[in-house]
């Protein structure tokens, strides 16, 4: 998964891109004035000068001029950004009327709950940043500010790219633009409630903008009911953009930090294939290029059908169509196994008929397998069978390719099949590319996740790269022991007495207390009450040096699941990764079953590991498609 871009071009702007504008003293002067809040300007409130330098420094650039600030009372309504090219608006309509079944529908441009507290406004050449006056949430329109004035630092220093000319392409261009800020505008709002993460540390871990809820709405927005589907999906649009922008921005930080993120103003990516799947763009991985099987040509051509649209779907379009009917994160693991796709709208003349077709190229069968029944799915719930049993759509996979065909009127689900079973004849090329003059690095949960499927159980010897450690497990003997595909529980044993050992892992949580630490101790210990049901007895926490470090230990007992019980929690820290051993037991033979936890527990090794200890580069896959389709 790798290529494209001049290696010596791309490095010269990587040089051109760092170098720094002098800073300019803001000259309050150029600022509109604005509403007075009691006795001291909005201005002086929201401080915007110090926010001014404060985005600089995040930023690692320099305003040529002061950014122009222009209170409003209110938003104006309408669009604030250029208009959308009328290719790019006949794609949309194609796709909603072929894929999504919405014939008539008007996708309106959406707006993020920042944009309506301030946004970059652009008119004749002149730049400023609108924000609303008198909002009472100060945290969210500050960070509204930030994302503004990043934008309008951008605008400043880079020439905005051509022109998109398809949905997808839209969708690549918006991402790219807002990710940078996005970073910058999460890095705030992480050190204002007081988590000291660095640029670095937010690059290797994107998801801590989930635990902020002044973002997490725009980043998953709530499911809407079906009837307000379109309204959803425009919104579904700005999720997408905001989301996986900053995924991309921060995938390029690991690589070469803002050297890196301004690759993408100078050359970004121009689908949402390689906005998801940066390692793909950055190794210069072709899209692919279809050519359609002639049998179907001339079939259409002979029954008066005509082409009226050709395009691309991409999986960004594609995962929101999915999540109409399918959980949202579960749609976006088409992510990961998304190579190319293609689709043609067909009308007849002299009539509304249309037919939509559509090919995709996976990685996998069994991604290709997957895919085709979750398409089955969402068609079928799109369109159900009519009362004759007729059908608007086919789906087949063969291979790792899945042909879909929509047909605006139902037939026999058998000429479907046979349209869709030519279709699947189309063929794609992939050019090759020139590799971009940076290297892929996974973020940390990626290496985790890829480090925890190579870990192995063989002769009583367990061992998890992902957690730099291994253990012997045959003081436990004739326990049931088992390894797990679950991310968090490596491995459990079982007694016939219903005893379970068990031993998992997880990263550091980056905003919680430090392990050890006061805090962190009531956190595990009001953890491990809830265990119980929320009941029984809980020692307080040991502290003690062994082989593997600090250890923290916690005892009790109580009721799980309506059986009494006694538990042993033990738990250390090793590079990032925390590692906790447990046991439960009845209480007639926990002590007896204590003895063989601890001599097992006795036989773990540490292993010293670059990617365990957050540190390396690794390509691998996002993640696995993953659908559980029912009939």
């Amino acid at each position: 998964m790798k290529k494209v871009m001049v290696a010596l071009l791309a490095v010269s702007c990587l040089l051109w891109a760092c170098e720094s504008s002098p800073r300019r003293v803001n000259d309050t002067s150029e600022r509109s004035s604005v509403a007075a809040v009691g006795t001291t300007t909005e201005a002086e409130a929201l401080d915007l000068d110090a926010l001014v330098l404060r985005v600089e420094a995040l930023r690692d650039r320099e305003f040529r001029a002061a950014p122009r600030f222009v209170a409003v009372t209110e938003m104006a309504a309408g669009p604030f950004r250029p208009k959308l090219a009328e290719s790019v608006v006949a794609d949309q309509r194609a796709i909603l009327q072929g894929l999504f079944g919405l014939e008539q529908a008007m996708l309106k441009a959406g707006t993020s709950g920042l944009e309506s507290l301030a946004r970059l406004v652009t008119n004749e050449d002149m730049a400023s940043v609108h924000y609303l006056a008198g909002h009472p949430d100060r945290e969210k329109l500050r960070l509204a500010l930030i994302v503004a004035l990043v934008e309008a630092l951008d605008a400043e220093h880079f020439e905005a790219p051509m022109a998109a000319s398809s949905w997808d392409e839209q969708l690549a261009l918006d991402a790219t633009r807002v990710g940078d800020a996005l970073f910058v505008a999460t890095h705030e709002a992480l050190g204002a409630r007081g988590h000291k993460v660095s640029s670095e540390e937010l690059a290797s871990r994107p998801e801590l903008a989930l635990a902020l809820d002044v973002l997490r709405g725009e980043l998953e927005p709530a499911p809407v009911a079906d009837a307000r589907f379109v309204e959803g999906l425009s919104q579904a649009g700005v999720a997408f953009v905001m989301r996986e922008g900053l995924a991309l921005s921060a995938a390029m930080f690991r690589a070469s930090g803002w050297s890196g993120v301004e690759l993408l103003k100078l050359s970004g990516p121009r689908t949402s294939g390689h906005v998801v799947r940066p390692d793909r763009w950055l190794s210069g991985e072709d899209v692919g290029s279809w050519s359609w099987p002639g049998e179907l040509e001339r079939t259409r051509a002979a029954t008066g059908w005509k082409e009226s649209a050709r395009g691309h779907v991409g999986p960004g379009i594609m995962a929101m169509w999915l999540g109409r009917y399918i959980e949202a994160r579960t749609a976006r693991t088409v992510y990961s196994g998304w190579m190319s796709d293609a689709y043609r709208l067909h009308h007849k003349e002299g009539s509304k008929g249309w037919v939509f077709e559509w090919i995709s190229h996976w990685d996998t069968p069994h991604s290709a397998q997957q895919i085709a029944a979750a398409f089955e799915m969402v068609l079928s719930r799109q369109r159900p069978i009519d009362a004759q049993g007729g059908v608007h759509h086919a789906v087949v996979h063969k291979g790792l390719s899945v042909s879909v065909i929509v047909h605006d009127r139902a037939f026999e689900a058998t000429t479907l099949i046979n349209s869709a079973t030519l279709l699947s004849g189309a063929r794609v090329v992939y050019m090759a590319g020139e590799p971009r003059p940076l290297g892929f690095t996974p973020t940390r949960r990626e290496r985790f996740l890829q480090q925890a499927e190579q870990a192995s159980l063989v002769s009583e010897r367990f061992a998890d790269p992902a957690s730099g450690l291994a253990m012997g497990l045959g003081a436990i003997g004739a326990w049931s022991v088992q390894k797990t595909d679950e991310v968090s529980i490596r491995w459990f044993a079982r007694h016939d007495d219903g005893a379970i050992l068990q031993l998992t892992t997880e990263l550091r949580d980056l905003l919680g207390p430090a392990f050890g630490t006061q805090a962190y101790r009531t956190q595990m210990e009001a953890a491990f009450f809830d265990s119980l049901g929320g009941g029984g007895q809980v020692m307080p926490v040991l502290a003690s040096k062994q082989a593997v470090g600090d250890v923290l230990e916690l005892r009790g007992e109580g009721a799980i699941e309506g059986q009494p019980r006694r538990l042993l929690v033990r738990q250390f820290l090793h590079h990032d990764v925390v590692v906790t051993f447990s046991l439960q037991a009845p209480p007639r033979s926990f002590e007896g079953h204590l003895e063989q936890a601890k001599a097992v527990f006795e036989t773990i090794e540490l292993v010293p590991d670059d990617l365990a200890a957050g540190r390396g580069a690794a390509e691998g896959e996002k993640e696995v498609i993953r659908f559980e389709v029912e009939d």
